[in-house]
């Protein structure tokens, strides 16, 4: 596949990567705060957190934010869409973790300052992006098609046609089983 005609396939679908999230945000800030909080409870559950377990999640709804302890591990909270996040958000969220003595915390939002992000970092605590978060945890989102587009590894074909030092070094990050076994397909039984 020529580059040209891997740009153009960039460009096409990072618009309809964007004009999808832009549907996502747009439904998900329709939702009644009481179904946004069932739609963050579950994407906790689709990332392992406690719904199905008996330290079940317990989120509330309060002010337009959904909060809560999630399998008494993490402190989570989650903004409606629209609202910034900013250094003192983050600095109320930080203080909140440690008020109820857990050691990690995830702040859901679709903006965030730079300064609230190094403050929850600062702190073992996530900045999670809405959208990403639910698209990753397939939360309101169904898989429509996939695609896996591959283009030459000009890098690694360079080392390997350079001198026989660069050849050397092809294998230096790989991990030490580097057999062919996976080429033959799957074992037979």
């Amino acid at each position: 596949m020529a580059k040209k005609d891997l740009d153009t396939l960039e460009a096409f679908l990072g618009k309809l990567g964007r004009q999808f999230e832009a549907e996502l945000l747009a439904r998900v800030k329709s939702l009644p705060i009481d179904r946004f909080a069932v739609l963050i409870a579950w994407a906790m559950a689709r990332y392992g957190f406690g719904v199905c377990t008996k330290n079940r999640t317990h989120l509330v709804a309060v002010d337009g934010v959904v909060k809560g302890v999630v399998d008494g591990q993490a402190y989570v909270e989650a903004w409606r869409p629209g609202r910034k996040i900013g250094r003192d958000d983050a600095r109320a969220f930080v203080a909140e973790v440690k008020r109820r003595n857990l050691t990690f915390g995830c702040l859901i939002s679709t903006k965030f300052t730079e300064g609230a992000k190094t403050v929850l970092y600062d702190h073992n605590c996530d900045p999670c992006d809405l959208v990403g978060m639910l698209i990753r945890a397939e939360a309101g989102v169904r898989l429509a098609i996939r695609a896996d587009v591959f283009r030459v590894d000009e890098d690694l074909f360079d080392r390997l046609e350079g001198p026989g030092q660069e050849a050397a070094r092809v294998f230096d990050n790989r991990p030490p089983d580097c057999s062919l076994a996976h080429l033959h397909g799957p074992e037979r039984r």
